[in-house]
């Protein structure tokens, strides 16, 4: 039951006191971003922007694969490379250990398969930005004062 109540008060919102040290010279134009309800994107907005995505990296990974199939790159380094993209999403060792004919293809696959899905993430990042709330960082006698409406991200960039 306390943990209840204690998790409530949390919901309605909070303020923050954070005291810094005085030496650390923090400037008034110092900046705050907050990502909370009131700034998140739509969920339905993300869903279907998660679903647009997919379907592009799908379509990418089709592309590449026929991309490499044409290529005459061995099979042993096109799965080399496809388990380096499944292991971490980056196979430039792989690519940079080929020979150069073999380099050119999988630079033109990596590219396939990564520049369209970097670019729809950008777009997608730039819209969700739109919604968060930049402001100014109140500073008074190097204590930092923030109001947070529940649940919510705070990013600070202080200028010394």
């Amino acid at each position: 039951m306390q943990d209840r109540q204690e998790r409530d008060s949390w919901k309605n919102g909070v303020t923050l006191h954070i005291a810094l040290d005085p030496a650390l010279g923090v400037k008034s134009n110092s900046l705050r971003a907050i990502f909370d309800r009131k700034h998140a994107p739509d969920a339905a907005e993300m869903d279907r922007a998660t679903q647009d995505v997919l379907a592009g990296l799908r379509k990418d990974v089709d592309k590449a694969q026929a991309e490499l199939d044409s290529s005459g790159v061995p099979a042993e380094l096109k799965q080399k490379y496809l388990q380096a993209l499944k292991d971490n999403f980056d196979a430039s060792s792989v690519i940079e250990s080929a020979d150069p004919s073999a380099q050119a293809a999988l630079k033109g696959a990596d590219q396939a398969l990564t520049q369209s899905f970097s670019n729809r993430l950008s777009a997608l990042d730039h819209a969700g930005l739109k919604r968060l709330s930049v402001e100014p960082v109140k500073i008074q006698n190097s204590m930092i004062e923030l109001q947070s409406d529940g649940i919510a991200l705070h990013y600070l960039v202080l200028d010394r």
